[in-house]
């Protein structure tokens, strides 16, 4: 039997949230969404992902913040990170790897393979 793997999409763009959802469960992964860097923390506390996708400009908790927490959490440490963001500069780019992703997909990006 198969492990069904799990991804948090961490987003506040309700469209763009929904539209990585689906696109993700067509392909079989489990979805969680966050629409706040806090509601982030609240998921990642009930469930550890095995990949998490994260906007940089979020409400209440930067994704920069949430990222930095998930590399200091030792259960959490491993959990690949994907930033997500409208904030393209190379700056922006090395603020978000610094803080702890794994890479960094600048936003609008297609969703065909």
């Amino acid at each position: 039997m198969d492990v069904v793997k799990h991804i948090l999409v961490v987003e506040d763009e309700k469209d763009l949230a929904e539209l990585l959802s689906i696109n993700l469960r067509r392909f079989g992964y489990d979805v969680t969404l966050a629409t706040t860097g806090r509601a982030a923390l609240d998921a990642l506390a009930h469930q550890v992902p095995d990949l998490v996708l994260l906007d940089v400009m979020l409400p209440e908790l930067s994704g920069t913040e949430v990222a930095s927490r998930i590399r200091s959490n030792p259960a959490m440490s491993d959990t690949p990170i994907i930033m997500v963001t409208a904030k393209g500069t190379e700056t922006d780019q090395l603020v978000g790897l610094t803080a702890g992703a794994d890479d960094y997909i600048v936003k609008p990006f297609s969703m065909r393979i």
